[in-house]
């Protein structure tokens, strides 16, 4: 969310939802955000489309891919979210 609000997107979108790996307690490296209007998207795809991604720690950082979802809207990404969520936790109590 910061780095949303640091680029001039502070209050145009309801949700964020970037999944981590709870092991290493680090992202996945990617995110979901649903922006209020669709011009904002478009926005957010030309400010981060291409930009390098890191804490200046790694040989070569990841550079970010923007694009817009398949499905829309904030209750359509919540029940996506939930059932990745659900097929993540079947995921590792298989490993268990």
């Amino acid at each position: 969310r910061r780095i949303l609000q640091d680029n001039g997107f502070a209050n145009t979108y309801d949700l964020v939802y970037v999944p981590r790996n709870p092991k290493r307690n680090m992202s996945l490296g990617y995110g979901f955000v649903n922006f209020l209007d669709p011009s904002h998207a478009a926005a957010c795809i030309e400010v981060f489309s291409g930009r390098p991604f890191g804490d200046g720690n790694e040989d070569e950082p990841r550079i970010c891919s923007v694009t817009y979802a398949k499905k829309q809207g904030a209750s359509v990404m919540v029940d996506c979210i939930a059932a990745m969520e659900a097929k993540q936790q079947a995921r590792a109590r298989r490993r268990a």
